[in-house]
């Protein structure tokens, strides 16, 4: 009976063992940093080990969600605010894991690249069309004085009319 009873508490203990190792050996997103390079946005995210994630698109708000099962943030991972692409990120954690949630602005597009461990998500801004100039555009004015002439030199864009003498 005593045996029974010690092969039971082992086969107890070893099975509660079994339930708390994935919790002790969760991977975790120690950094994020947000880079602007040009128009462009750049998110690195360090993790420890690798680690398997879902990706999310939801909207209104367009927003990139990525969840990592059984993963911890690191203290140092805190909210990020972004200029472009990137409204701003959040990440949180629960007891599923954590998520890293990624607000976008109005037609924003993202690529994920894994380098190792880590993640490197790249946000393109939506490209504005270029503003179109009616008329003519002075980038210079230079003003010589020629004797009873004053000569004017005007330089700059759209300037196809000929206007050689001014009365």
């Amino acid at each position: 009976m005593k045996s029974t009873v010690r092969h039971l508490c082992y086969a107890v203990v070893t099975m509660f063992m079994c339930l708390l190792s994935p919790a002790v050996h969760a991977a975790t997103i120690q950094a994020m940093n947000l880079l602007l390079e040009g128009g462009n946005e750049n998110l690195h995210v360090s993790i420890d080990e690798a680690v398997a994630y879902q990706v999310f698109n939801l909207e209104g708000p367009s927003r990139l969600v990525i969840q990592f099962p059984a993963t911890t943030l690191a203290p140092e991972v805190i909210l990020l605010k972004g200029k472009n692409a990137v409204d701003q990120i959040v990440p949180t954690a629960d007891s599923d894991g954590a998520r890293v949630e990624v607000t976008l602005t109005a037609g924003s597009t993202y690529q994920i690249t894994e380098k190792g461990n880590d993640l490197l998500l790249s946000f393109k801004p939506k490209l504005q069309p270029a503003q179109t100039v009616v008329g003519a555009v002075i980038h210079d004015i230079e003003v010589r004085d020629q004797g009873k002439v004053t000569e004017l030199i005007l330089r700059g864009e759209h300037m196809d009319a000929n206007h050689n003498a001014l009365v």
